[in-house]
């Protein structure tokens, strides 16, 4: 299988601006199903972004289609992705006359899918390691970023109501291990 490709989705955190496409719109991770070789969602409720054409890009596929390339595809990995996938491979479909067939197994089961080269592509929430691409059989992969997910700090601590501090340099210093404890003045300074 030449030309595999794993689609990593991006989780972003930063100091400053947050570049995110917000998917939860798109529909629910919380009753994630795949998509069938018709290209029809299954296991999902009904989702915004294929109601009303807002699932349209408001544009032509101006790329003609060349002879001879598949007309089957199959992929699994990301629930994440799984909601966008399911409408952008229904129009896929509906336009490129070719099926795509995805499994939302997780992010671990597309990489050992895409490894093993039983899948045409993978969808994982981070790139592979070093160590995966060395050992995937059939070929290079190629890594496409197709969403961004952002990370929303939450917390509940008893006794604090609101007021909790997250600015970027604080999130950073949570997630290094820096901050600890919920008390701490970065947090709770006025």
């Amino acid at each position: 299988m030449s030309g595999r490709m794993l689609a990593a989705v991006t989780a972003v955190v930063g100091a400053g601006t947050c570049f995110v496409v917000v998917l939860a719109g798109c529909g629910s991770t919380s009753n994630v199903g795949s998509t069938t070789s018709s290209g029809d969602a299954t296991g999902f409720g009904k989702q915004i972004c294929s109601s009303a054409g807002a699932d349209k890009p408001g544009y032509t596929n101006g790329v003609a289609k060349i002879p001879g390339v598949a007309s089957k595809l199959s992929g699994a990995g990301s629930t994440f992705v799984a909601p966008i996938l399911s409408v952008w491979t229904k129009n896929y479909a509906s336009v490129g006359n070719v099926q795509v067939a995805y499994q939302s197994i997780g992010s671990g089961g597309g990489v050992k899918q895409i490894s093993a080269g039983t899948v045409d592509f993978g969808a994982s929430d981070t790139p592979m390691k070093d160590s995966e691409l060395a050992a995937a059989k059939g070929g290079p992969i190629l890594h496409i970023p197709l969403t961004l997910g952002a990370v929303v700090p939450t917390y509940k601590v008893n006794g604090v109501k609101s007021g909790l501090k997250f600015g970027g340099d604080t999130r950073g210093k949570i997630f290094a291990g820096e901050i600890t404890k919920w008390n701490d003045p970065a947090l709770t300074a006025r």
